[in-house]
């Protein structure tokens, strides 16, 4: 089942829920308060009642016309008594009294049990009791009945409502709450459902879109980028999957034109190699000529090998550093002096200016080496003959701490790099001029490995050029462990 369904599903089931809870809620409060009602009605009733046999006993000086009374308050009619309006009693059902009024049988309202002070019947409605007899627990409202002369209790009234009586109230009254829940509720679902249908539909599309998308990717076709239409969270997605599919697409153009380049570069080197070996079989040039030319071939080779393996290192997560106390003016002493001869056989001034003392820093020394030869390598690459290499380094601070990191820049005045490129020259496979020749190219690898190594060791790096032919500024910056410094 997909997940707009179950969306669907999971709406429609928490709406149904929600309208039995509240049907059930309103018919339970709807009926306590009805239940309510009635005991009320019976208060009310006695009240009443004992006020009017209040008047009575106080004007009769006694219990003589109660049973009159209780009659006109319409509780019971006395058998065989013809009163208003052709109503006539003619029997007893048990000890219920029935109405009989133009062949219509009516319940009494209710029961009215009159008691004096020591709990014995005066009157009973139902005539169930006795007058004389001692009232038993009822279950009906009591009010008292004084006398007003002398404001003494001298009994009490007993009113039992016929719940029957009101049950048709009750019954119209829940039946109407009942047929307004449903009609209600059904036009509740019907909205919700609609909006749940709309809801999950646009929640999926997003993620429908993506499967989609992956599958593309999946089946080695191009996808492409998905519809962003919010902020939250499933915007984010659709907008972080985007950032992936180009910078997968420039990932897949950049590595095509690597292997373009590879094969370019595998294949011109070893035809060279078998031109030289087979020049040299056929004794068409000397031995020592052909070597030289051979081994040319073979360090191109190498170098290429070693940038593709730094490539493979760095992706799988094999990158490892051996830290320890490494001084680092003297590692760019050295590798300035290991690169110096081909400098000088290029006719470029490669300069290392003075640098500040420094303790030793918590470095990976072979690592730093590696990339500052990278680098100068780099930088000598680019550079014209008669052109100038400068290295320095400074201390630098930040707002925490004085003398926090150091500032290594290395700098020529050679091809530099035009603003558009800018933005890219770290990417791995690019190379900001695809016109370069073997000897002046790389592979679009070497700066790619040098930030991987400034970052591993909790580094910056930047680099500038004023445009074309104006030369180049890489500046890393790295941290000074406390530890040692």
């Amino acid at each position: 089942m997909s997940i707009r369904w179950r969306i669907l599903i999971a709406f429609i089931s928490i709406i149904l829920l929600t309208v039995l809870l509240n049907l059930a809620i309103g018919l339970w409060s709807t009926q306590r308060n009805l239940q309510q009602f009635s005991i009320e009605i019976g208060q009310a009733e006695a009240a009443d009642l004992s006020t009017i046999l209040s008047h009575e006993y106080t004007a009769s000086d006694g219990w003589d016309n109660i049973e009159p009374v209780i009659f006109e308050f319409g509780y019971g009619v006395p058998t065989g008594t013809i009163v208003e309006n052709g109503v006539v009693i003619t029997e007893y059902d048990g000890d219920v009294p029935i109405e009989v009024f133009n062949d219509v049988l009516f319940d009494p309202f209710g029961r009215v049990v009159v008691v004096d002070t020591d709990n014995f019947v005066l009157l009973d409605s139902f005539e169930e009791l006795q007058p004389g007899t001692e009232a038993p627990l009822l279950a009906g409202e009591i009010s008292p009945i004084f006398d007003l002369r002398t404001n003494q209790e001298v009994g009490a009234a007993i009113v039992e409502v016929n719940s029957d009586f009101l049950q048709p109230e009750i019954s119209g009254t829940l039946f109407a709450i009942v047929s307004t829940s449903i009609i209600g509720g059904l036009i509740t679902a019907l909205v919700a459902i609609v909006f749940a249908a709309w809801f999950s539909n646009r929640i999926t599309s997003p993620i429908t879109a993506l499967i989609n998308a992956t599958n593309a990717i999946a089946k080695q076709e191009q996808p492409e980028l998905l519809p962003v239409t919010s902020k939250d969270e499933l915007g984010q997605m659709s907008e972080s999957f985007n950032q992936m599919t180009l910078a997968m697409r420039t990932q897949r153009s950049l590595r095509k034109r690597l292997i373009n380049d590879v094969s370019h570069e595998i294949s011109t080197p070893l035809s060279v190699i078998q031109l030289e070996a087979k020049g040299l079989k056929d004794e068409l040039q000397p031995p020592a000529e052909a070597a030289e030319q051979i081994m040319q071939e073979v360090g191109l080779l190498r170098n290429m090998v070693h940038d593709l393996n730094w490539l493979a290192e760095t992706d799988s997560g094999e990158l490892r550093l051996n830290l320890g106390p490494a001084d680092l003016p003297s590692i760019l002493t050295n590798e300035v002096g290991r690169w110096r001869n081909q400098a000088e056989s290029q006719n470029i001034s490669l300069n290392l200016e003075e640098l500040p003392d420094l303790a030793p820093m918590q470095l990976d020394s072979m690592r730093m080496s590696q990339l500052f030869g990278n680098l100068i390598r780099n930088a000598l690459q680019h550079s014209n003959s008669g052109g100038e290499i400068n290295v320095s380094a400074v201390l630098g601070s930040d707002s925490v701490k004085e003398g926090s990191h150091i500032a290594i820049t290395v700098s020529d005045d050679g091809a530099g790099i035009s603003p558009a490129d800018l933005p890219h020259v770290f990417e791995r496979f690019y190379r900001a001029d695809e016109s370069r020749n073997r000897i002046s190219g790389g592979r679009g690898l070497g700066l790619a490995i040098v930030k991987t190594l400034v970052e591993a060791h909790g580094g910056t790096i930047g680099i500038s050029s004023a445009g074309i032919g104006k030369g180049t500024t890489v500046k890393v910056e790295l941290p000074i462990d406390p530890t040692f410094s």
